[in-house]
């Protein structure tokens, strides 16, 4: 005997609308202006770009270093020059 209240018969699913997918934003300014000509730099990117034992590292102007690179090469005592 079924339950009070319910019945024995499954309610059909209904699909659920689903908005259009939109890829990422993208920047509309030319290379050589606003923030697409800025570089930014990771811990990652820079460890992997620094030589063992270098105790100097040259970057870009306008370069943007990420808050964990930016420590951990002040920790490891590497010095920053900006060209």
């Amino acid at each position: 005997m079924p339950a009070r209240g319910r019945s024995s018969a499954a309610a059909p699913a209904q699909a659920v609308p689903q908005p259009p997918a939109k890829g990422p934003k993208r920047w509309k300014y030319a290379p050589e202006t606003g923030p697409a000509a800025r570089q930014f730099l990771t811990e990652a990117a820079i460890k992997k770009a620094l030589t063992p034992g270098a105790r100097r590292l040259t970057i870009p102007h306008n370069a943007i270093i990420s808050p964990l690179a930016s420590d951990w090469l002040a920790l490891d005592g590497i010095e920053i020059v900006r060209e």
